[in-house]
């Protein structure tokens, strides 16, 4: 993740690999220097069309964000501040090569970079909510046929936790107690319907997370 150059700006701190899992968010930070004495006003964008089964992209900047492309504003021998590209994972696999286009708006010049960004079904390796007090992975496999597995770590300080399963209508179908003594529940999905769930995680009856489950048969 070093400089990448154009002729009088460069970019510095660029992550060129980026992975996130289904439905969920992976973000990376850089930013951009100008090395030239004169004032720049940079455009950079990323191609949309390349992002695949729902995936989708931002660049936000100094609080702004957008899909499609920001202008960054540069004096002179100056640095910008962090721009952050986000990348929402959607239903589908996949990995793709996506470039990264900035744009010198004064002078014409392009720097286009390659990123490759990737999108895969590894949520039982993810945290679903961590605390000082709790730590809760999502369930596994996602899509589930027979049954999902949620591993989880709690305190036994008395606090009363559960997973509450709901349809897509909210209608709740089904609530699950977590036992601090244990560190596994087993979802028999056999027995649901196919399509899409979410389950949410409460602690004291304060919903603190929701994710989505799909079922298939």
């Amino acid at each position: 993740m070093g400089a990448l150059k154009a002729q009088d700006f460069e970019v510095i701190g660029l992550n060129k690999e980026l992975e996130t899992n289904l439905q969920s968010i992976k973000s990376s930070k850089f930013t951009i220097k100008n090395i030239s004495s004169f004032n720049k006003e940079l455009s950079v964008s990323l191609d949309q069309k390349l992002l695949l089964g729902g995936s989708n992209a931002v660049l936000c900047y100094n609080g702004n964000c957008n899909s499609s492309s920001i202008i960054i504003k540069l004096d002179g021998n100056s640095t910008s501040d962090d721009i952050e590209l986000i990348l929402r994972g959607g239903l589908t696999e996949f990995k793709s090569s996506i470039p990264l286009e900035i744009k010198d708006l004064n002078y014409r010049k392009d720097l286009i970079l390659d990123l490759n960004i990737a999108v895969s079904n590894k949520i039982q390796d993810e945290i679903f909510f961590k605390n000082d007090n709790f730590t809760v992975n999502n369930f596994y496999p996602n899509p589930a046929i027979d049954q999902a597995i949620m591993h989880y770590s709690l305190s036994n300080d008395g606090s009363q936790t559960k997973i509450v399963l709901q349809n897509v209508l909210g209608s709740i179908i089904k609530e699950y107690k977590l036992d601090p003594r244990e560190n596994e529940l087993q979802l028999d999905t056999e027995q649901l319907k196919p399509g899409v769930y979410f389950y949410t995680l409460l602690i004291n009856d304060e919903g603190l997370a929701t994710r989505k489950l799909i079922v298939k048969k």
